[in-house]
């Protein structure tokens, strides 16, 4: 399993999931989300827009989150 690193961006509410081995050969865009893989068609990002609207979508109010990680 490949390792991945993030990146928050609170200023834009963009959280930057990412292969710090592999680079990036193409992207696909669904809705707030963005997935790039390589040249072999691995997933080697995802950039998640609006993430803390997105997240709390998933988790509820069972883990309270904010633009201050």
């Amino acid at each position: 399993m490949k390792e991945f690193k993030f990146d928050y961006d609170s200023e834009n509410d963009d959280l930057f999931i990412y292969s710090g081995k592999s680079k990036s050969k193409g992207s696909v865009e669904l809705g707030d989300i963005i997935f790039d893989s390589d040249s072999d068609g691995n997933i080697v990002a995802i950039q998640i827009m609006n993430a803390v609207k997105f997240i709390k979508e998933i988790v509820g109010d069972k883990y309270p989150i904010s633009k201050k990680i």
